[in-house]
């Protein structure tokens, strides 16, 4: 889902697979991942000038990637972000630790707040505005790109307005519960952090409640407004949502507040909506094993297949031959598979060398 973004990383996925939307070319596409304020951090340093806005990107930088084969651009991190997540990253020792580790001599300047602890779903005021975002994708789109943004269907930013305007947005503490909460689980507030119910939670975050039906509309909205903004869409831990894993994840707390498992699925509902009045976006889910089939039959153009990563890494033929023959093509038609990502080791280290990854 995340990763420190106090240094400039780029990365690719590669699509192996062909669909029926008249924007995917036959064979597939070649999609390179950007993490955006580091990157413009990188250009600043390349042309000796400030490169801080969308709006100042050379053309030249994006024609050089239609150049090299990329089909389509995946920006990380162009969405408005809150100051807790910040104050968060800047603070916290067991991320300061690691800062050291990654990028030793770092200074505060150099964090810069995940782009996964999303406020609102409006450009952020650092990069320029929405107006900039449709003005990158016009040109991106002459050159033959296309652009891919984030959407985070899982959870918001602690300081997202919602949490004061409209708390029953959010996973709550059980009904009757009162504060001083379980520091593990919620925040100060008795709101859950953005998490799976288990394990360490997104301590920046705070966990909508896709059960609510308000909640569901409000982030349908939200969706429609990233694809009038981006030619497709990166749907992050999108698995999350199922109302099966969901209501798994989020039993007690579900159950204390009466909530009861939708009819439908959201993923569905949400997808059909943004395709009626945005036919060709184009959707791609972060999921893992076992769900990838059950979000593409959700309405996912493109959903993760990192097992064939995983397997392919670690140079066992016969478990990659297991995994691609115990798969129909069907599923392969609409499986994404990359070198690496921003969640993920850098190809080279991951595969063994800078040659066996570009194999790869």
């Amino acid at each position: 889902m995340r990763g420190c973004i106090s240094v400039a990383f780029v990365f690719v996925l590669v699509w192996a697979c062909t669909m029926s939307n008249a924007a995917v070319p036959t064979g597939g596409m070649n999609m390179y991942e950007i993490s955006t304020r580091p990157w413009l951090y990188n250009l600043t340093q390349k042309y000796n000038r400030p490169i801080q806005t969308l709006a100042a990107i050379p053309l030249s930088e994006i024609q050089d990637l239609k150049s090299v084969g990329i089909d389509i651009v995946w920006m990380m991190g162009v969405w408005e972000l809150g100051n807790y997540g910040i104050n968060f990253d800047r603070t916290n020792s067991g991320l300061l630790q690691h800062y050291s580790q990654v990028l030793p001599g770092y200074t505060t300047d150099d964090i810069i707040g995940s782009p996964y602890a999303v406020v609102n779903y409006t450009c952020n005021p650092s990069l320029g505005s929405d107006d900039d975002i449709r003005t990158l994708r016009k040109n991106m789109n002459k050159m033959g790109l296309l652009l891919m943004l984030d959407f985070v269907p899982n959870h918001t930013a602690v300081d997202c307005p919602w949490t004061n305007s409209t708390p029953a947005y959010y996973i709550q503490a059980p009904k009757g519960s009162s504060p001083p909460y379980n520091p593990q689980v919620y925040y100060l507030n008795g709101l859950a952090y953005g998490g799976m119910g288990w394990g360490d939670p997104w301590w920046d975050t705070l966990q909508l409640n896709i059960w609510n039906p308000e909640t569901r509309a409000i982030r349908t909205q939200q969706l429609l407004h990233v694809a009038s903004l981006a030619d497709a869409i990166r749907c992050d831990m999108a698995y999350l949502l199922i109302n099966q894993v969901f209501g798994q994840s989020w039993s007690s707390q579900l159950n204390s507040w009466g909530w009861k498992q939708p009819a439908t699925e959201w993923w569905s509902d949400a997808i059909q909506t943004v395709k009626a009045s945005y036919p060709n976006t184009i959707f791609l889910a972060e999921v893992y094993s076992p769900y990838e089939p059950t979000l593409q039959s959700l309405g996912f153009d493109y959903t993760y297949d990192k097992q064939v990563h995983d397997r392919l890494g670690s140079n066992d033929l016969d478990s990659l031959r297991s995994w691609l023959t115990s798969n129909t093509p069907q599923y392969f038609q609409h499986a994404a598979h990359f070198v690496s990502n921003h969640d993920e080791q850098r190809g080279a280290a991951f595969f063994g060398s800078w040659w066996q990854s570009d194999a790869a």
